[in-house]
């Protein structure tokens, strides 16, 4: 009730929808996804795999961030019903980074990668921690198996 009110509202014209709750978010996109954008996020391209289903038609970027050719790539094939090609960039790539990255945490290792690509500054806003050196190590790692430095 409180969304639906919400989304009344003239100047709201969408929403960013992180429940990681997979029903609550296939609610969400069928209540709502004619009326407004909903944003998955928390999951990047493999999120957008299951709610393209139920309407969605943005994402939150993930990789893209600094590498946005990927996710260009991810969205061109699925604007072409090309879902081979989507579901390789997802679980050949996406995935196998996040299961690297993930556990140093989404946020500060996403800032740490883009300081890495020369893009902004290496640091992080409080209260998320900086990346360890041991962390920034195996990030580049990462980056340069992938082919992103």
């Amino acid at each position: 009730d409180l969304l639906r009110r919400l989304l009344e509202v003239p100047n709201i014209v969408g929403m960013k929808e992180e429940a990681l709750n997979p029903a609550y978010s296939k609610s969400i996109l069928k209540s709502f996804g004619k009326e407004a954008l909903i944003i998955g996020a928390g999951g990047g391209m493999s999120r957008y795999l299951t709610d393209y289903w139920y309407g969605a038609e943005a994402f939150l970027g993930g990789i893209g961030n600094f590498f946005p050719q990927l996710e260009i790539d991810f969205f061109t094939a699925m604007q072409a019903k090309n879902y081979e090609q989507a579901h390789k960039i997802v679980y050949e790539v996406e995935q196998p980074y996040f299961s690297e990255v993930v556990p140093m945490g989404w946020h500060p290792s996403l800032k740490m990668a883009i300081a890495l690509k020369g893009l902004l500054p290496a640091f992080e806003r409080p209260p998320f921690p900086e990346v360890s050196e041991s962390d920034t190590e195996e990030l580049k790692k990462v980056l340069a198996r992938n082919n992103w430095l």
